[in-house]
């Protein structure tokens, strides 16, 4: 069924699109300013939906699914999860999806566009700081497809915001936290640098910058998402055993994960806008989601 709202903007309303209805994107209407409607569209039809906000089944490798949507928003958010780790599940998102989204919308047509995609595009292993102007040199091939998707919407000259976020933690982000409560994670150096943001901050982060455009006022085209304090993943992993009811010491044969890299890295560009954590650190995050378990001491 295609959308109800208009093509263009013709009531008081700002329009805003958000491609994918994830942990992220369904976190936004309740954030964005009340004279906001919004437009969730995804392959599912949810149970429920907050106010003001309508579903549109899109399938972003159909381009004909396109269509439903209308051909004006204030903000489109594309944040979509793909629905394996494998090169042709990233495909099919940020290649195949982008190309169909380009073809839907002309650049006149969309107010700010803002994409989500991963600090994986950093290649630095060796501790260093990184900000949104260090190199990029991704070594993953799904890390390469999101960076060419970047790439591919700054040369369709859409006013544009990319978001690379670090580790997304938090709610049913469990996977580093239950790996150290059941022992499968070392406590002890030497480990990798690592940066996370919980997942309140990072829709809240959406939320704040979609806000700030649909009041006109200026977004860079870049920032890292991510909270203020990089951690070692050994000193993360001992805060955790440490403030848990519940913990397990490591096992024998614990180790470190092979993915994820060594470096530091920087929101002072975010910060600069304005935004202000909700959790600032690991030490607010996890300890609100060991409360949240009832495991916190």
């Amino acid at each position: 069924m295609k959308s109800n709202i208009p093509d263009s903007r013709e009531d008081d309303l700002s329009t805003v699109i958000l491609l994918g209805w994830g942990k992220l994107n369904r976190q936004l209407p309740a954030l964005l300013p009340e004279d906001t409607r919004c437009i969730a569209a995804s392959r599912h039809t949810p149970d429920a939906l907050p106010p003001n906000t309508e579903h549109v089944r899109l399938d972003v490798t159909r381009p004909g699914d396109f269509t439903r949507l209308p051909g004006y928003a204030d903000a489109l958010v594309y944040c979509l999860s793909p629905q394996g780790r494998d090169e042709a599940a990233y495909q099919a998102v940020f290649d195949t999806g982008l190309r169909n989204l380009i073809a839907r919308f002309p650049r006149t047509r969309i107010g700010r566009l803002i994409f989500v995609s991963s600090t994986s595009v950093y290649a630095q292993n060796d501790g260093c700081w990184v900000d949104e102007t260090s190199e990029t040199q991704p070594v993953s091939t799904t890390a390469r497809i999101l960076l060419r998707g970047e790439q591919r919407l700054r040369e369709a000259a859409y006013p544009l915001t990319v978001v690379r976020f670090s580790g997304i933690y938090g709610g049913s982000r469990s996977a580093f936290l239950d790996a150290v409560l059941t022992g499968q994670v070392p406590v002890t150096p030497p480990s990798p640098w690592t940066n996370r943001v919980h997942e309140q901050d990072a829709a809240g982060i959406l939320a704040h910058l979609v806000s700030r455009s649909l009041r006109g006022e200026s977004l860079d085209d870049l920032y890292i998402g991510t909270d203020c304090e990089p951690v070692q993943r050994h000193v993360l992993a001992r805060w955790i055993l440490d403030h848990s009811e519940c913990g397990t010491q490591p096992l024998p044969d614990a180790q470190w994960p092979a993915r994820g890299g060594s470096k530091r890295l920087s929101n002072a560009r975010l910060l600069a806008t304005g935004y202000d954590f909700r959790h600032p650190d690991y030490m607010s995050g996890y300890a609100a989601m060991l409360r949240e378990s009832g495991h916190y001491r």
